[in-house]
C-alpha cells in the first residue's frame, strides 16, 4: 500500500536482476547468498527488526562485492 516504496523498488528491480544473473551463476556466491537469506528469514521469524536490517545490509554488501568481482573478472578477459 506504500506507493512511494513500491515505486522505488520498481525502479531498481532491473538492476537487482542484472546483479543476480551475473553473480549467482557462481556456485560459492549462490551458496553464500542462500545461507544469508535463511539467516534473514530467521530474523523475520523472530520479529527482530534490528537483526533483519543488519542481515539485509550484509546481503546487499555481499552482493555488491560479488558483482564487483564479476566486473573485474570480465574486464580482465
Amino acid at each position: 500500500s506504500n506507493k512511494h516504496l513500491s515505486s522505488t523498488i520498481a525502479r531498481f528491480a532491473d538492476h537487482v536482476q542484472a546483479i543476480r544473473l551475473a553473480t549467482l551463476q557462481t556456485k560459492t556466491v549462490r551458496a553464500d547468498a542462500i545461507e544469508r537469506m535463511w539467516s534473514l528469514c530467521e530474523a523475520f521469524r523472530a520479529k527482530s527488526a534490528v537483526d533483519a536490517a543488519s542481515r539485509t545490509k550484509k546481503q546487499v554488501l555481499a552482493s555488491l562485492g560479488a558483482f564487483r568481482r564479476y566486473r573485474r573478472a570480465k574486464a580482465g578477459m
